[in-house]
């Protein structure tokens, strides 16, 4: 027989360790944390059974003591091989955990068939008579838990047919969210809102639910929107559609349509619809695309109609769009005499120019060129700030400068139809002048002499960005070859 103090000094070093490896893992992420509580409750048992022998108390007790230990023993044992040849595998190779209820199901097997074993062999426990003398009590016990008792079973059906599983997006009656538990009881989701959210696994196979990341995680947006019907609906498709192919959170396959549901008493109804990635991410997307949407629509002179009625003054109202519009364009005239190519043309000229020009909003994150586009029209910032943006050749964009009120951007294609060098996007909700070649050939054509004015202007501003920017510049021109390229643009002999 072993000495009583060893007894004792074996159960009380393991479970020291034990508990010290237990708080560890805890403190530190780099420690493994292991299933040890079954080990932790034998070591105890042990160390109550050789209190009890040293004490010499209660020996009736002490072949149920050694009985709970060996079972307690093969239980530990058995879950951390459960760990170590199932669990552990499928982490290592990145593949979802076994959901919690189907671990705890396999586990409950294993445990009931060896208790039955070891019960039977170190015990010597008769189970028939034990389960016929207790059928009483198994039918009392039964009928109390018969709500128990149908969750458990719905939850295991659910575990069978896998309607969702963790990490999917469901709805269920009233209730969206993310399932982040699936448990004996009930399946935990969380909304939208950050709000935990447990559902009945009997109210959840009884009744219906939508499972959005099934059988594939992308699903369709939808955006419901009326415009006037002034605008043709090929037009509209082109805004709205220009505006969802360029946003990262639509998925260019399928490809975005647009489709016009309906006549309404104030607006054709429209319906953008794109493939999204990620449900939850659905709301974001469609809110920053209805963003872009307003900015888009107004640059393109499209109003979102809404039934109004008049009880003002119009004549008042006149005056004051009146007002504006002239301060405005005196705002954009003195801008426009800053602007050096703009320098060859007379005052009048630049009167004129003011008051056919467009001025376009831009909201915070909007490009308003991308590089590598073929364009012809330049740019001036009324108001507002801007990036420049230059491709790295890996994909990668990084900023070079920065635009503000006054400075200008897109000169090249507009006198030359050059593709855009640069990409420049809005940091500020900006209002940018726009000046195309339609508009601006009428003052070119004029005077034709102006292009080789212009020409020289073009072939510094290129020097000034080229030693700005440095090799991953534009390529220097002469004043020669650019009055060329402006000629030849502009159809000027």
């Amino acid at each position: 027989m072993a000495d009583p103090i060893q007894q004792i000094w074996l159960p009380v070093a393991a479970l020291s360790g034990l508990i010290a490896y237990s708080v560890a893992s805890v403190v530190s992420r780099r420690i493994p944390r292991l299933p040890l509580g079954l080990l932790v409750l034998y070591f105890v048992v042990r160390l109550m059974a050789a209190l009890c022998r040293m004490a010499a108390v209660f020996p009736d007790l002490y072949q149920w003591m050694d009985l709970t230990a060996v079972l307690l023993l093969a239980w530990a044992i058995t879950r951390l091989a459960f760990m170590f040849l199932v669990e552990l595998p499928l982490f290592l190779r990145n593949k979802p955990a076994l959901p919690k209820i189907t671990r705890d199901f396999i586990l409950l097997l294993c445990y009931a068939a060896l208790g039955i074993v070891l019960l039977r062999s170190h015990g010597d426990v008769n189970l028939a008579g034990l389960i016929t003398t207790s059928a009483v009590l198994t039918a009392v016990v039964g009928l109390g838990a018969q709500t128990t008792l149908r969750s458990f079973f719905s939850g295991l059906s659910l575990q069978l047919e896998k309607p969702f599983e963790i990490g999917d997006w469901i709805r269920v009656g009233e209730y969206e969210g993310k399932v982040f538990a699936i448990s004996w009881k009930a399946t935990r989701i969380l909304t939208r809102d950050n709000t935990a959210v447990y559902i009945p696994n009997e109210d959840l196979l009884a009744g219906k639910s939508i499972n959005y990341s099934k059988p594939d995680p992308g699903f369709i947006c939808k955006i419901p929107i009326g415009l006037e019907y002034g605008i043709p609906p090929n037009k509209i498709r082109e805004v709205l559609l220009d505006v969802v192919q360029h946003h990262p959170g639509a998925l260019p396959v399928p490809p975005p349509e647009v489709r016009l549901t309906g006549f309404g008493d104030f607006a054709i109804n429209y319906e953008i619809r794109f493939m999204c990635k990620d449900f939850a991410a659905g709301d974001r997307i469609k809110a920053e695309i209805n963003n872009q949407i307003w900015y888009a629509l107004k640059r393109k002179d499209i109003t979102i109609p809404f039934p109004i009625r008049d009880v003002s003054f119009a004549h008042i109202e006149r005056a004051h769009r009146a007002k504006v519009a002239g301060e405005t364009q005196a705002a954009i005239e003195e801008q426009l005499s800053r602007v050096p190519v703009m320098a060859a043309l007379s005052a009048e000229e630049r009167t004129l120019l003011s008051s056919r020009v467009r001025v376009l909003p831009f909201g915070v994150g909007e490009t308003v060129v991308r590089e590598g586009e073929q364009g012809d029209s330049m740019y001036i910032i009324h108001a507002g700030a801007c990036e420049i943006l230059k491709e790295d050749g890996h994909g990668a964009s990084s900023r070079v400068a920065v635009i503000q009120k006054g400075d200008f951007f897109g000169e090249m294609s507009l006198l030359t139809g050059e593709k855009r060098t640069a990409t420049v996007r809005a940091i500020e909700d900006s209002r940018i002048i726009f000046i195309d070649k339609p508009l601006f050939a009428e003052m070119i054509s004029s005077k034709p002499e102006i292009a080789s004015f212009l020409a020289e202007v073009l072939a510094k501003r290129q020097q000034q960005l080229h030693a700005h920017v440095g090799p991953s510049g534009p390529n220097l021109s002469t004043a020669t070859s650019i009055t060329a390229r402006i000629k030849a643009f502009f159809n000027i002999r």
